[in-house]
């Protein structure tokens, strides 16, 4: 068999760490918050997407709505077309006072929408790089978005979790700062590699 770490596998780790088993439901929806907590440290490599669905129109302007990628987390860098450089992000509540001014977008998280600034005077492709909300943890599903050696992070920032809070007593109150220091010897190495393929 090979183990790829997938959901099932990582709780089975995470058990061993604490040495019990709680309610497959309370470690799952544990396993969530441990890999949103992780994937919130950078804007990871592997979570990088491009999305080239949207076109900006001639005679656009600062509220001509784009449709979001529906897996955004936050926006990192867009291009139209091949001008250079990149549109530079504003804040939502801004969108009025930039509203003439143009190489702004700012973006609808509520209504998963985004819009450039200015009025658009030609007609090009839009390029949004964005950070990924990839498929979110289970059983049978794997973190793909990680190296296979990085996955047991998960697992003990979910025993880090518990033991310092949820089940938390004097026994665990110790244990939870050594499996901290060994999350983040691991977590200094994903960084090392994920700064590698930044440059690569």
């Amino acid at each position: 068999m090979v183990f790829q770490m997938n959901g099932a596998e990582i709780k089975t780790f995470f058990e061993e760490l604490v040495e019990d088993t709680p309610n497959s439901v309370f470690v799952y929806q544990l396993m969530v918050q441990a890999e949103g907590r992780l994937q919130r440290k950078r804007n990871w490599v592997s979570l990088v997407k491009v999305d080239a669905t949207q076109t900006a129109t001639s005679g656009d302007i600062y509220t001509t709505m784009k449709t979001s990628p529906t897996d955004l987390i936050k926006p990192l860098k867009l291009y139209v077309g091949t001008t250079l450089p990149p549109y530079q992000p504003i804040p939502f509540q801004d969108r009025i006072r930039y509203k003439d001014s143009p190489y702004f977008y700012y973006v609808d998280y509520l209504n998963l929408q985004f819009a450039l600034t200015g009025k658009q005077g030609t007609t090009a492709t839009i390029n949004l790089y964005y950070k990924h909300k990839p498929t979110k943890i289970a059983a049978g599903i794997t973190p793909s978005w990680m190296p296979e050696e990085f996955r047991p992070l998960i697992a003990y920032e979910m025993a880090h979790i518990y033991q310092g809070g949820v089940d938390g007593d004097e026994v665990n109150y110790r244990m939870s700062p050594v499996q901290k220091s060994i999350y983040k010897a691991l977590l200094d190495d994903f960084i090392d590699y994920d700064v590698d393929l930044e440059l690569s």
